[in-house]
């Protein structure tokens, strides 16, 4: 419990962060919103009203994902894997493969434990892939506006689809794997944990 204290705390301390980090940048490098990568505003055309609502609506998304993990609770099994490996074997036949209703999988179902686990899942790797995407945005205006010349700026101007620099988004999918990779670490550590206490108990 504790470590999901931690790492959710940590993740909602960075996503804040970066998500302030990457706005503030935003308007003093383009005021006008000319480059800005946000599907909102550079597909719709809207304006900064419409930056400022998206970026609150993906934060708020984001913590109440990050509420989630932390309130959650770990997968029930019945006997504990002993390698990480095994456990996430485990969890993908418990909670990918099976077909299950989605009334089944709500709260109060018979499978809201496995229905929960994805919900749990989701938010972390949401929570890393925007703060991956933020980083990278931030970082993006600096190196495009400020350095002169470099590899990074040649990076740019292959990696782009007319005002549009794809870079941020390539960063997401590595965030999203960052994060499932901490979720199943963490799960993986609190299964041992409640095996560990169980063995004790039988002693």
């Amino acid at each position: 419990m504790h470590r999901r204290s931690f790492l959710a705390s940590a993740t909602f301390a960075f996503l804040t962060i970066v998500r302030i980090a990457d706005f503030a940048t935003t308007l003093h490098f383009d005021q006008s919103l000319s480059h800005e990568g946000n599907p909102v505003v550079f597909i719709f055309g809207g304006g900064l009203p419409a930056l400022v609502l998206t970026g609150v609506v993906v934060w708020v998304v984001c913590t109440a994902f990050l509420f989630a993990f932390w309130r959650g609770t770990p997968l029930r099994l019945a006997k504990q894997p002993k390698r990480f490996g095994g456990f996430v074997r485990i969890w993908i036949q418990r909670v990918v493969k099976p077909r299950h209703s989605i009334t089944d999988s709500l709260p109060g179902g018979s499978h809201w434990n496995e229905g929960l686990q994805a919900i749990r899942l989701f938010g972390l790797g949401l929570s890393w892939a925007i703060i991956f995407g933020s980083i990278a945005a931030i970082h993006a205006w600096f190196a495009t506006r400020v350095a002169d010349g470099g590899a990074y700026q040649h990076m740019y101007s292959t990696l782009r689809v007319g005002k549009l620099n794809l870079f941020v988004f390539l960063m997401t999918p590595a965030g999203f794997l960052v994060g499932a990779t901490i979720f199943f670490i963490s799960e993986y550590r609190s299964a041992r944990s409640v095996a560990g206490r169980r063995s004790d108990r039988e002693i």
